[in-house]
């Protein structure tokens, strides 16, 4: 994980105001991608489930849509593990087998906190 980006993110995240997302947008939860935090609420809370790791990859599944593998998408990957690492997504289990899916949400130090960035 590059410590240098990992810091920008912490720092952003820290001040509060909206950092915009890696463009392009993605197929999957389109409207809800004006900014890392705006999508981080939505798949973190919004969406409890449709964010999570199988194989150790990200994957991205919204109602009704095929499931979006994220590793086609270095950026989004990199600001999810930052998420992760700075403990604003948290996995809803656990589980010692890398082919279960862990699901992720918003930790509840951001539960709250990001409800300014809904849509």
């Amino acid at each position: 994980m590059d410590t240098k980006g990992l810091k920008f993110f912490k720092y952003e995240i820290a001040l509060g105001s909206a950092m915009p997302m890696p463009k392009p947008a993605l197929d999957l939860f389109q409207y809800e991608q004006n900014s890392v935090q705006q999508f981080l609420y939505t798949v973190g809370k919004k969406q409890v489930g449709a964010l999570f790791k199988k194989d150790r990859k990200w994957h991205l599944k919204e109602e009704g849509k095929d499931e979006y593998l994220l590793s086609k998408r270095p950026d989004i990957c990199e600001m999810l593990d930052y998420a992760a690492e700075l403990g604003i997504l948290i996995p809803t289990e656990t589980s010692d087998s890398p082919e279960t899916p862990i699901t992720f949400k918003l930790s509840d130090r951001y539960w709250s906190k990001f409800d300014q960035y809904a849509s």
